[in-house]
């Protein structure tokens, strides 16, 4: 726990920093410079692109992951055909996709044109969009099975948003039109693409060999099967993950998705700490299955459930207890984020709640029940999704991923505790929810003054000061008081 503990809070740093880029865009300028229904176009062209790429990329980044060492340790460089290989499926699935979307034209157009009009206009840009962050993806992952992870990073984190927000500048200073916008925001990823070669060539790593290697021949078989297994699940991930933004679109127009996707973003924040932990955690979990270290999976469960769980309190009790204060920086045509932000902070908490269940299944002989739960998940999420729409609207959106979620976890636990008697749950969990409970209900209490902004300084600071009081006092985590003690030392030698 210890080098997953020390990873996961610098990883988590950097990530927030893209996040802090995102939330300027999405709470700042897109609310302030752009419509609602042109906000929700440019989400809407986020989530249909990533769902083209999950259907499109065939398994192709965790073949990459999985086969570089071969080529490595069996090729010179000058016969090295591994990028070569990396660009096939892409290109193959960039023209498959390119004409599917031409194909499906017609028909999205007319299950989108009445709620949607802004989307049929410019639909035919997200052929481009769709087709360079494909390429973009394929190169990225070259990139980390390289070790060369940072310049990547920094692209999509922060020049892709520091791009959109000059975009929207351009726009609210009348240089560029809102067609201007969709047609350089389709073509976004290619400045990244550009980029990226530009690097990989400095670095004397793109090299494109046209003739095929033995280590191609030989595995070929091998690589296709394993993308094939994989396939289906990046294809699963990238609905559950974007279906609902595409079904708003249709059902409720593109303002909804404006509003909706704000409430989105507002929430992800909670699961920063489980991305960066995942990451850390998976090579440690991998290696105590292959030890058959039970006692180390089922310590790293229940901590990283206790971990994750004050981390997504935390995080949701600092964002509900200033959401008033959000919602006055957004302005009053967003004031529907408040409920979307309540039930899908709840299933963001509920989710890392749980632990690492999906690294322990993943990296289990058991990975295919890890499969099979978010085969569960989805035939859960997508009909919820798309009823309760029609039913409640946005608000119905994040009632389905809140118990479609609840459910896949609830799956995934009940599997672990009966087949390997892990329990990550004990008093400490039920003391941890009710100490975050009092400090959300103590901290909103604290907005006394007529300032908007010296209520959200006393009421952060108060659910803080509680919050992290209590859970320091009681001990709750012995990682975050080990990591308190640590700190306070180096401070102390300073």
């Amino acid at each position: 726990m210890g080098v997953i503990r020390k990873q996961g809070i610098s990883t988590s740093l950097l990530i927030y920093f893209g996040f802090a880029l995102g939330a300027f865009n999405i709470l700042v300028l897109f609310a302030k410079y752009l419509s609602q229904e042109q906000a929700g176009l440019i989400f809407l062209f986020v989530a249909v692109g990533k769902i083209v790429l999950g259907f499109a990329s065939f398994g192709n980044t965790s073949i990459m992951n999985k086969f570089f060492p071969y080529y490595t340790t069996y090729l010179r460089k000058d016969e090295n055909d591994f990028l070569s290989v990396s660009l096939i499926l892409p290109v193959i699935g960039i023209l498959l996709s390119t004409l599917f979307l031409n194909f499906a034209e017609s028909f999205v157009l007319q299950k989108t044109l009445e709620k949607s009009p802004l989307f049929a206009s410019y639909y035919h840009w997200i052929i481009p969009y769709s087709a360079f962050l494909i390429l973009y993806t394929a190169l990225e992952t070259y990139s980390y099975t390289n070790y060369k992870a940072e310049v990547p990073s920094f692209l999509r984190e922060v020049i892709l948003r520091l791009l959109t927000s000059v975009l929207v500048i351009l726009v609210f200073l009348k240089v560029l039109s809102f067609s201007g916008l969709i047609a350089a925001y389709s073509l976004i990823y290619l400045v990244l693409v550009i980029a990226l070669i530009l690097y990989l060539r400095s670095k004397g790593l793109f090299r494109l060999q046209f003739s095929i290697s033995k280590v191609t021949r030989r595995l070929k078989g091998k690589m296709l099967l394993f993308g094939s297994y994989i396939y289906g699940g990046l294809i699963i991930s990238a609905l559950a993950e974007n279906a609902d933004t595409f079904f708003i679109g249709s059902l409720a127009g593109l303002g909804s998705v404006a509003v909706y996707q704000t409430g989105h973003f507002i929430s992800t924040i909670i699961q920063v700490p489980y991305r960066s932990l995942s990451a850390i955690a998976a090579p440690v979990i991998s290696q105590a299955w292959k030890d058959k270290d039970l006692n180390l999976i089922h310590d790293i469960y229940k901590k990283t459930a206790i971990n994750q769980l004050l981390a997504a309190l935390l995080l949701f009790g600092g964002i509900w207890v200033n959401i008033d204060f959000i919602l006055s920086v957004l302005g009053e045509n967003y004031s529907g984020v408040k409920e979307v932000v309540l039930l899908l902070g709840i299933a963001r908490i509920i989710d890392l709640g749980f632990g690492q269940n999906a690294e322990i299944l993943h990296n289990s002989k058991y990975w295919k029940f890890n499969f099979l739960s978010y085969v569960v998940l989805v035939l859960t999420f997508l009909p919820t999704n798309y009823f309760l729409i029609k039913a409640y609207g946005i608000q119905g959106s994040a009632i389905s991923n809140l118990a479609s979620f609840s459910l896949f976890n609830l799956v995934r636990y009940v599997f672990l505790w009966i087949k390997f008697g892990f329990q990550p749950f004990n008093f400490k969990t039920l003391l941890t929810l009710a100490f975050a409970f009092i400090a959300i209900i103590v901290g909103s209490q604290l907005g006394l003054t007529d300032s908007k902004w010296i209520n959200l300084v006393l009421q952060s600071t108060g659910f803080l000061v509680l919050f992290s009081g209590l859970t320091l006092g009681f001990k709750l985590s012995e990682d975050v008081n080990l990591l308190l003690i640590q700190s306070w030392n180096r401070v102390l030698k300073k």
